[in-house]
């Protein structure tokens, strides 16, 4: 075969680059009609470089028979279809390789998008390694006959160059030239069009057969997989078993555009070998012809009805479209109206269809969308049962995948008939839809048909998907290079998914060790130490990491809707966008990433809003779940974490957040006309505890102690029932009758009267009382589950420790406020909950801040050296305040929350210099020069300090004052410093010009500086005009110059000797009246105008910044001690103790646990609760879904009557033609009926009746 290769040369002018020739060289092969064809097919697949493809099409059109498109957009449409199906996926498509025709629109359309996509110089390394930016070169390979081949000598020396030049490109009579963008040819000697056609159809059979056997070899060795069975039995490794082309990897279709007569037999051909053919119904010819016949024969019953009237239709457009050859010629009109037929007949076998007609006339028909058609057309023609029905379905999912077309992938393949284990999706294609770009439908697709996203994620096939992505710019500039700071020609190593990973999502986030690697690589194995379900909740989180690294924000959205925890993981999602918008090199790509972070902070909003209409209580519910993802937060410490304030501001966080700071109490309304604020009924039941009784109500301990009181009762009862056995273990995982439960495999009588159900699955054993085991004569012990609140005191004689002496010596804390006793809430249990209540720590933390402002005031108001005991009382006071404000700024920064750390040092700082200076001026005297009135500022200034401290620390949870606090802080912080700002230049110029227009002879000093300061800043607030005024004329009269001999100094500007009297004439009014126009009329009034802009703009978002804080505050409420300073000491050394006891018990537990059995633990899941989620999850895309498709339904609507008019308008077009024919058709019929009606000479005046009707018809058919 190498013997018969050549190469071809195509020199044409380019004007496109700077070269004014461009030299082309293109292989070819020229062989006989009798060539080998599988040897020919593997020769070509083998040294020429094709590649496999992914789908085969084969464009038949005539050369002779070639006319212009009746509208030109057609063909521009059919290059977008055309490009569109080579950059998707690789195609080879087959044409006769002439320039000229349909073989040069696609060589010219492909031609086109290569050089617009090709990519010169280091640019292209870079989008072709680090970006993958897909570039696919598609193959044109074209079939030459030699009788059609302009100068076809010069390609029979055997292999060499041949030379073709752009002069010798113009086509003689019945010669053309071939196609320079084609990449190879196959030229075949002595042999015609027809025949060539043929030889065409045989060689792309053996090409597909060999490129399959390939394709499919090549998945073997690299998957390793098991040979694929169908219906129990195994396929051969010679995958072409079958002859049927369905059974090939490689699908094969033949696409009919316009065409002579010759090509008819090649439709046909194709046909008799079941290889799928589409007419374009519009282009004219024969495919216009093959399309009426097609669509006549189906709409009158098929192709078994009796076609006698439709030949005469067909002759004449035959006649009509070919007038050269059928004319004339009424043999080869027949005959190549049999084969249109004959096509027509072949077209349908058993459930299959081989013809598929794409109407351009129609409104939805679209050649752009020319991969939709072929898809459309591969479908009809494959049968519902198939032999290897799983290897088809898994061939039509690659294509769907690589031509994005989910919609078909819906329709034609999973709303099929077909067995669930055949529609069985591979992990390669759940792969492609990953890689690929907007293939989100199909991700959504394959996770609706329950596709197990644990045994496809592993750390190799995350790092292959972080490697191998279609579009990795995001992924690249963000976060290889702005967070990593690493190279793009860096390789990716398997570190990067084990640990920098988890490094950048902590780094981002804060949340640790989210992608848990060890477990997916478990999972993927089938060796699951964690259940299913979890394992398929980290393997959709590792994939959402995946797509938001990759920015991919639809991908993000479609695994969202299958994640079990929607909420927290839309804020954490809002979380990584937000902050990876601070790397981002463009603002384009900063603004989108932002957009995304605001979009899922939206979503999580909006699906608890769902929620909170549907079921408060799931709400509630989820508000206070800890999640183990998330390092066991809730959703609200994960949004307070991430900055989402909107979440926080929803009306049912709010309500949530109300009852973590009421802190389980209630306050009791009066009915009184005198009513007594809530805060004093608080602050006074907890000074006083007995006004509690009058004014405090406490619902969740009451709740508490009903329902323990409750499992106390029907425990009891259900000890004394079984008291002749030995009771060991209740095991209910199911809720059951509350009259019932089954011990072993008896029922026992738990109350007899009772009804409902309750939920015994937190019963893991029962410890019976000691009364019980002495009645019973038994000792076994029976323990409620740890978790439990009312269990009883569990059994410690296993265990040592701190704990248990403590225990022992005062009592457990937990029996006393679990609620397990018969008696109501007892006084200690409501001391406890009262005094750590939020609300009851905000106002004795308030009152404690006041006494404290009190005492400083009334040591800053004292005279003299002040007091010695009230100043040791300030010093000590504060001193308390500030180690508390220390520890808690500690624990805050430790527990990761949102605290500006700058500014709590800084007023530490600022505390300790005063606690510094008041002790070594005030307190200790070591010398310091220091007087007495350097220490009353001291004090004034931190009386000020002090007292708006207070501002900030207290008033942001009032309702009123906290929206209006902020508004003040916005236009201070934003409008008074742009203000200031802008009006600095004319306030420093305007200063000194007045300066020294009204006082040129004052000396430069201290009081000159000041006097400046005080005219031009105070002017802001005052309007200083005391220099302008007649007075000051009056007091100056006397001192003014009235010749230069009077001066003081030769240098003396000034009209009077003395230096403080103002100048004032022309110019030093123009100066000042400037000065405050500028200031007073313009800048003033721009500040009072921003100012009421922010306040009515800012009215929302205030709104939700003041409810964060408030949020921060009740955080930072509740975790305070209950005791204000400086009484938290004690707080704190109790603490402390606590805390050294927990350490040694954890020791002594951690070290028997050691002895016991190393299972892992068992995780109880939430069945309902991941449930009800999800089914909120999928509600709520479902109502986004509508309203998207209600926006694009006005567009589409007018899209829709735009086809409508255009269809009326040829239907009017065609009825008007229509009715002129019949108008003629009536006039012809009144004619031969007055020809028949009036006899003849020579003929009788009557004729039989059977006779007249037939030389009526007769003359019918003639004339028609």
């Amino acid at each position: 075969m190498e013997s018969l290769c050549g190469r071809v040369h195509f020199n044409t002018n380019d004007s496109r680059t700077l070269d004014c020739a461009i030299t082309e060289e293109r292989r070819y092969i020229r062989v006989n009609y009798d060539v080998s064809l599988p040897t020919l097919a593997e020769f070509m697949t083998s040294n020429w470089d094709l590649g496999i493809p992914d789908v085969m099409i084969t464009m038949i059109s005539g050369v002779h028979q070639s006319k212009a498109w009746k509208k030109p957009e057609h063909g521009t449409k059919l290059q977008k279809g055309i490009v569109k199906l080579t950059n998707t996926s690789q195609t080879w498509i087959f044409t006769h390789g002439l320039n000229y025709g349909l073989a040069k629109l696609i060589g010219d359309a492909v031609r086109e998008d290569q050089d617009r996509r090709s990519v010169r110089g280091n640019w292209d390394l870079m989008s072709l390694s680090a970006f993958n930016q897909r570039i696919i070169h598609p193959r044109l390979i074209g079939v030459v006959p030699d009788a059609l081949l302009n100068n076809s000598d010069q390609y029979r020396h055997g292999p060499g160059r041949v030379e073709i030049h752009a002069a010798e490109t113009e086509r003689a009579t019945t010669k053309y030239e071939m196609n320079s963008n084609h990449n190879v040819f196959v030229l075949v000697n002595n042999t015609s069009y027809t025949t060539t056609a043929v030889f065409r159809g045989e060689l792309e059979r053996a090409l597909q057969k060999e490129v399959s056997m390939r394709k499919d070899n090549a998945r073997a060795a690299a998957t390793h997989s098991m040979r694929m069975e169908d219906d129990g039995q195994e396929q051969s490794s010679t995958v072409m078993e079958y002859y049927d082309p369905v059974t090939y990897s490689i699908p094969l279709i033949c696409i009919l555009i316009q065409g002579g007569p010759a090509e008819i037999d090649q439709v046909l051909y194709y046909l008799n070998d079941n290889i799928p053919v589409m007419v374009i119904k519009g282009t004219g010819l024969m495919a216009d012809l093959l399309a009426f016949a097609y669509e006549e024969i189906m709409e009158r019953g098929g192709i078994d009805i009796e076609m006698n009237h439709l030949k005469p239709e067909i002759e004449n457009k035959m006649t009509r479209y070919f007038p050269g050859y059928f004319k004339e010629n009424e043999s080869e009109r027949k005959a190549y109206m049999e084969k249109i037929l004959k096509c027509v007949e072949v077209s349908h076998k058993y459930d299959r269809k081989y013809i598929t007609i794409f109407d351009l006339a129609l409104t939805d028909s679209d050649l752009a969308d020319l991969d939709w058609f072929i898809l459309k057309a591969l479908f009809a023609c494959q049968p519902q049962y198939a032999i290897n029905q799983r290897k088809a379905i898994r061939k039509n999912l690659l294509l769907t995948v690589m031509w994005n077309r989910p919609d078909l992938a819906r329709s034609e393949i999973f709303q099929r008939d077909f067995s669930i284990a055949n529609l069985r999706i591979d992990p390669d294609i759940f792969e492609q839809a990953l890689l690929l770009r907007d293939r989100e439908e199909f991700v959504d697709l394959f996770l609706e048909q329950n596709f197990a996203v644990s045994s496809f994620v592993t750390a190799s096939q995350l790092k292959l998907l972080f490697t191998r992505a279609e579009d990795r710019e995001f992924f690249i500039t963000v976060v290889w290079e702005g967070i990593l700071e690493k190279s793009p020609a860096t390789p990716m190593r398997d570190k990067f998914v084990y640990i920098k990973m988890n490094a950048i999502i902590e780094y981002l986030t804060g949340i640790k060790n989210f992608v848990k690697v060890n477990d997916l690589a478990q999972g993927s194995q089938g060796q699951l130490i964690i259940d299913y379900p979890t394992a398929e909740r980290q393997a959709i989180n590792a994939l959402i990491v995946w797509s938001v690294l990759m920015n991919r924000s639809e991908l993000v959205k479609v695994l969202w809707k299958f994640c079990e925890q929607p909420i927290p993981m839309a804020l954490f999602i809002s979380s990584l966008y937000s902050n990876l918008s601070h790397y981002c090199p463009t603002s384009e790509m900063e603004k989108k990433a932002i957009e995304n972070g605001k979009l899922f902070g939206t979503m999580a909003v909006d699906v608890l809003h769902l929620s909170y209409q549907d079921t408060t209580n799931r709400a509630f519910e989820i508000l206070a779940e800890p999640f183990i993802d998330f390092e066991h937060m809730t959703p609200m410490e994960i949004s307070y974490r991430v900055g989402n304030k909107h979440f926080i501001a929803h009306p049912c966080s709010q309500r949530y957040l109300n009852e973590v700071f009421n802190g389980g109490i209630r306050v009791v309304k009066s009915q009184s006309a005198f009513s007594i604020p809530d805060f004093i009924k608080i602050i006074l039941s907890a000074l006083l505890v007995f006004p509690m009784y009058l004014w405090i109500a406490f619902p969740r301990l009451e709740a508490k102690a009903r329902d323990a009181k409750e499992k106390r009762r029907r425990l009891t009862i259900f000890t004394l029932s079984r008291h002749n056995h030995l009771v060991s273990t209740i095991a209910c995982p199911v809720p059951v009758p509350m009259d019932e439960v089954r011990v072993g495999g008896d029922v026992v009588d738990f109350v007899s009267r009772a009804s409902g159900f309750t939920d015994y699955s937190h019963i893991s054993t029962v410890h019976m009382p000691s009364w019980t085991r002495a009645m019973e004569g038994s000792e076994t012990p029976l323990q409620y589950n740890p978790r439990d609140s009312t269990r009883e005191e569990p059994d410690w004689s296993d265990s040592r420790g701190l704990r248990y002496i403590f225990w022992k010596l005062f009592g457990n804390p937990r029996k006393r406020l679990s609620g397990t006793i018969n008696s109501d809430v007892s006084v200690t249990q409501k001391m406890f909950c009262i005094w750590n209540a939020p609300v009851t720590k905000f106002w004795m933390y308030q009152v404690n801040y006041w006494c404290y402002l009190l005492l400083l005031s009334y040591v800053t108001f004292m005279h003299g050296c002040g007091n010695q005991t009230l100043d040791w009382t300030l010093w000590i006071w504060t001193t308390v305040n500030l180690l508390e404000y220390m520890c808690r700024t500690y624990f805050e920064y430790a527990r990761r929350r949102l605290i500006s750390l700058r500014v709590r040092l800084s007023e530490m700082f600022l505390i300790g210099n005063f606690l510094l200076f008041f002790m070594f001026s005030r307190l200790v005297d070591v010398g310091l020069p220091i007087d007495r009135y350097s220490t009353r500022i001291l004090l004034c200034t931190a009386l000020l300090f002090f007292y708006y401290r207070m501002v900030f620390l207290f008033f942001p949870i009032s309702r009123k004052l906290g929206p209006m606090l902020e508004k003040i802080k916005l236009m201070v912080s934003v409008d008074f410093m742009v203000f200031l700002k802008m009006v600095m230049p004319f306030m420093v110029a305007s200063a000194i010009a007045m300066q020294a227009a009204l006082f040129p002879d004052l000396p430069f000093g201290w009081d000159s500086f000041r006097v400046t300061f005080y005219r031009a800043f105070f002017a802001l607030f005052l309007t200083p005009s005391t220099d302008l005024q007649l007075e000051s004329f009056g007091k100056c009269a006397h001192y003014r110059v009235t010749n230069d001999s009077s001066l003081p100094d030769t240098c003396w500007a000034g009209t009077h000797s003395v230096p403080d009297c103002p100048v004032v004439g022309v110019s030093s009014y123009m100066i000042v009246i400037q000065y405050a126009i500028i200031l007073k009329m313009i800048l003033v009034t721009l500040l009072a105008a921003m100012f009421y802009n922010t306040y009515s703009g800012v009215d929302r978002e205030a709104d939700s910044i003041w409810k964060f804080q408030r949020y921060q505050m009740v955080l930072d409420f509740s975790t305070r001690s209950a005791w204000p300073a400086p009484f938290s000491l004690l707080s704190y050394f109790v603490l402390l103790t606590m805390l050294s006891c927990g350490f040694v018990n954890h020791t002594v537990q951690r070290a028997l646990k050691r002895k016991t059995s190393d299972l892992p633990p068992i995780i109880v899941r939430k069945a309902d609760f991941f449930k009800y989620w999800k089914t909120m999850v999928k509600e709520y895309c479902r109502n986004v879904d509508m309203e998207v498709k209600e926006k694009k339904m006005a567009k589409d609507h007018f899209k829709k009557t735009l086809g409508i008019e255009e269809e009326l308008n040829r239907h009017r077009s065609n009825w008007y033609r229509l009715r002129e024919r019949i108008i003629a058709l009536e006039q012809n019929v009144q004619e031969i009926r007055n020809m028949v009606s009036k006899p003849s000479e020579n003929e009788p005046v009557t004729a039989p009746p059977s006779t007249m009707r037939f030389s009526r018809r007769d003359l019918f058919r003639r004339q028609l």
